[in-house]
């Protein structure tokens, strides 16, 4: 008898409802969402500023059980909190669009991976605001026309690679945008230069 006793006893105790903190609920709904979203069957690794600087998402390896890979989203904060980059991952390599900023928020680049490969047109800027420097990667190397400017918005020179070397004639211009000499180039090698 003392058994069914204290059985009830313990079931009565399970059943009874506990007064819910509002507060609690209230911050939980209030929460602002994460500022990265991972795909279904991931886990999003890290925390934003004050607790971290990092955020990005992990899938398992489907090679290598027990080993965990980035896969999709990714972002980084400065110490000060500022946001540093935002791209995404493929198999731990940045693959697709990616931008990094400076630590006010100034765009620092923009450009896209492929496989921690720089791919297709690319930009930097001058902590100012201004380009900095713009032109297109093919596997990782400089190729075609490239431009770069100084920090007061001026064209600084311009001209063409090739498989990550100089070619032909390149321009180059004083911070007033007057043209200041002209250099020609074969191979990634200066033959002829001169002033203008």
């Amino acid at each position: 008898m003392n058994r069914l006793l204290l059985g009830l006893l313990l079931i009565a105790a399970c059943g009874e409802k506990k007064p819910v903190d509002t507060a609690v609920v209230a911050a939980a709904n209030n929460a602002p969402p994460p500022p990265i979203a991972c795909a279904e069957g991931s886990l999003l690794i890290g925390q934003a500023p004050p607790a971290g600087f990092a955020m990005y998402c992990n899938v398992q390896s489907p090679t290598t059980p027990g080993t965990w890979t980035k896969q999709g989203p990714a972002i980084t904060w400065n110490p000060d909190g500022t946001r540093k980059s935002l791209g995404q991952y493929d198999s731990d390599k940045k693959h697709g669009y990616w931008q990094t900023w400076f630590a006010d928020g100034q765009m620092e680049s923009e450009g896209t991976w492929s496989h921690d490969v720089q791919t297709g047109l690319w930009t930097t800027y001058h902590a100012s605001g201004a380009k900095k420097s713009e032109g297109e990667y093919s596997n990782g190397q400089l190729e075609g026309h490239w431009s770069y400017w100084h920090s007061n918005g001026q064209l600084k020179t311009e001209g063409e690679m090739s498989a990550g070397q100089y070619q032909g004639t390149w321009l180059e211009y004083d911070e007033t945008g007057r043209p200041k000499s002209e250099r020609e180039y074969r191979e990634g090698r200066l033959v002829r230069q001169r002033q203008l």
